[in-house]
């Protein structure tokens, strides 16, 4: 038999039946979490509907059943499969932090190729469009056109979107800053598509 020698007391049996008592923020830590929120944008609790439409209910249909989506789009009834996935995101958000689908919409744009368009993000990490990639005999791919953090000025454009992209493994990649406009998106989407193709 070992023994175990314990720093602590053991909690009484009472102690462990008892729910956690909820302790309310002091002024001092709720102003250094509003700080904190103001320095990491991407912590902003407004965008929930929309990021979760984007990175968790769309993310996970064009994953796991993207020819469902792209079918859909065939038959003309994208709309309310797109209103139908936005509620869901809505049920999962904070009735205040909840948006209008100003903007939703989709329409195919190549063999297998399903472009998703959102409403204007308001945060960085929404998304201005998704792609769902589900061409024959490719695996399959789920690329975002997200607002970037800052508006660095290179070359004569804005560079206000990145280009990002979900992996079924549930990895987050980040490519690379683009104009925030689905021209650009969708080139570098072809060229990422198929780099043999540039």
């Amino acid at each position: 038999m070992n023994i175990v020698a314990v720093d602590q007391p053991l909690p009484r049996f009472t102690d462990l039946l008892r729910p956690h008592a909820r302790v309310r923020d002091t002024p001092a830590v709720a102003a250094r979490r509003a700080q904190a929120a103001a320095a990491d944008p991407w912590s902003c609790p407004e965008r929930q509907h929309s990021y979760r439409f984007a990175h968790r209910v769309l993310r996970d249909r064009a994953l796991e059943v993207p020819y469902r989506l792209l079918a859909a789009a065939r038959d003309g009834r994208e709309q309310a499969v797109l209103a139908r996935m936005w509620a869901a995101a809505a049920d999962e958000t904070a009735p205040r932090r909840q948006r209008q689908a100003e903007g939703l919409g989709a329409r195919t744009v190549g063999n297998g190729m399903l472009l998703v368009t959102l409403p204007e993000p308001l945060h960085p990490g929404e998304a201005y469009c998704a792609l769902v990639a589900a061409r024959p005999k490719r695996a399959v791919r789920y690329l975002l056109l997200e607002r970037a953090p800052a508006d660095p000025a290179v070359g004569g454009y804005h560079l206000r979107a990145v280009l990002t992209e979900w992996t079924p493994g549930g990895v987050h990649r980040h490519h690379h800053r683009l104009p925030a406009d689905d021209t650009a998106f969708l080139g570098a989407v072809d060229a990422l598509l198929d780099p043999a193709q540039k």
